[in-house]
């Protein structure tokens, strides 16, 4: 392991930080597109291959669970519980050519969008 992290050091994949520089978590500028559900996508069907999403205008997707990733959010979600079984939500992990319904999901947060400009608007 320490060979890992002075490759990564002398690399600069890693740096050292300064106990001011830690941080708890990461900051997400996404978590209304990239984590399901969010704002404005609500599950409300899964199955083995796919979590099926709905908006407010009515509008559902299927999104294939190659694509998803079952993730803890915010720590007061779960105090609860002391052991998870089921965190509730999902992390978008696209690594190749989005197909099917998770294609036109993407097209439905890019900049630019009618869905976009509509969110903006109410922001």
């Amino acid at each position: 392991m320490i060979e890992i992290i002075e490759y990564g050091l002398e690399n600069g994949l890693l740096r050292h930080l300064g106990r001011d520089k830690a941080v708890r978590s990461v900051k997400m500028y996404g978590p209304d597109f990239f984590f399901l559900p969010n704002r404005h996508w609500s599950i409300v069907g899964r199955n083995r291959e796919y979590v099926i999403i709905r908006n407010s205008d009515g509008q559902s997707l299927s999104i294939r669970m190659k694509y998803l990733v079952e993730c803890l959010r915010k720590p007061e979600y779960y105090n609860h519980e002391v052991e998870i079984h089921d965190p509730g939500f999902y992390a978008l992990a696209i690594n190749d050519d989005p197909e099917g319904d998770l294609r036109r999901y993407i097209e439905w947060g890019e900049p630019g969008s009618a869905s976009t400009k509509v969110r903006e608007a109410l922001i």
